[in-house]
């Protein structure tokens, strides 16, 4: 029979570290999910365990016999996890046409990240397009996020804004280069929406990476001074997956910020990529999606590559492209 999850720690956060207890434990919880298979986050592996809840917040974790409260969870032969983190989402005005989100809540999912491909905003100047049957009449992030709060939804949200999107609000839809004082406005509107919380810097471009590469790093650049990351799509899963990868790379290096690709090549095996000779060092990892596709991660120091692809030949291809494309020479496999 199929182990059924119970996702015990929707929409709520870990409190301080002193908040583990192990032992017998005397105090009175809002919710005690009792006697799961407790999987932290941490990477550490599940132990039994019970999982305590107060003021909305998770109070204890551990083996906590004598505790009570209002209202007990019988977690036996089940998975205890912390919300999941959808990276990959398209449900920028989705959310704002029903809020509940039930697609992603009953599947344990409590944090979207938006943005993906072109952002809620900025959208100075720009015409409402009335996505999902949403009024857009908010220009910037501050507007869309008072919307989401005003409205309510069932999870939380994070954006990047989308290099398109700050393109598109300058130059519309023609494919010239920026000019400098155009690059400059485009910059000021990354800023903006960086003050106004998005958490990075998303691009989109069809296979073989970006017309104007430079407006791309000049952007990241931007983000960068604000701590922020750079999500690129593969735009051709797969064709010209090397150099976009490359390029990827090339834009973490020069504005020196994390990375993170989506739709990278299909995905089935683990695999790790070790080496230090892309400037500075990187740390490449993946976000996998419920279908056969993969994502890259980079930041920190070292190498690292997960990918899943649906025959481990197609893995073999794939990482010995990336190989040859970065220079790395070791690779170390894992199951």
């Amino acid at each position: 029979m199929t182990r059924r999850t119970l996702f015990a720690a929707i929409l709520i956060t870990c409190a301080a570290a002193g908040g583990l207890l192990l032992g017998a434990q005397t105090t009175a919880y809002d919710v005690l999910i009792r006697g799961g298979h407790v999987v932290d986050g941490t990477g550490n592996p599940w132990f039994a365990g019970d999982v305590a809840i107060k003021n909305g917040r998770i109070a204890a974790v551990g083996r906590l016999s004598n505790a009570t409260a209002s209202r007990i969870v019988d977690a036996s032969n089940r998975i205890v996890t912390p919300g999941f983190i959808d990276l990959h989402t398209h449900s920028d005005t989705s959310l704002l046409a029903d809020g509940t989100a039930q697609s992603k809540v009953r599947q344990g999912v409590t944090l979207d990240v938006l943005g993906e491909s072109t952002s809620v905003a900025p959208r100075d100047g720009l015409k409402d397009e009335g996505g999902d049957g949403v009024r857009q009449e908010w220009t910037t992030f501050t507007g869309y996020f008072q919307r989401i709060e005003r409205q309510g939804i069932s999870m939380n949200v994070i954006s990047h804004v989308a290099s398109e999107q700050a393109r598109r609000v300058v130059l519309g839809y023609d494919p010239r280069p920026a000019t400098p004082p155009e690059l400059d406005r485009m910059k000021k509107l990354v800023a903006r929406s960086m003050e106004e919380g998005a958490w990075g810097l998303v691009t989109r471009y069809e296979s073989g990476g970006p017309e104007h590469p430079e407006e791309i790093i000049e952007l990241a650049k931007v983000v960068a001074s604000y701590g922020g990351n750079y999500t690129s799509h593969i735009g051709s899963e797969g064709f010209e997956q090397e150099k976009e990868i490359r390029f990827a790379i090339r834009v973490a290096e020069e504005a020196k910020l994390p990375l993170f690709t989506a739709d990278t090549a299909n995905a089935y095996s683990g695999l790790t990529l070790s080496g230090n000779t892309i400037t500075g060092g990187l740390t490449i990892g993946t976000g996998l999606g419920a279908y056969s596709g993969t994502s890259l991660m980079v930041s920190g120091n070292n190498i690292v590559l997960v990918v899943a692809v649906p025959e481990p030949a197609s893995a073999s291809m794939l990482v010995a492209g990336i190989c040859l494309s970065l220079g790395a020479g070791r690779f170390r496999r894992r199951k």
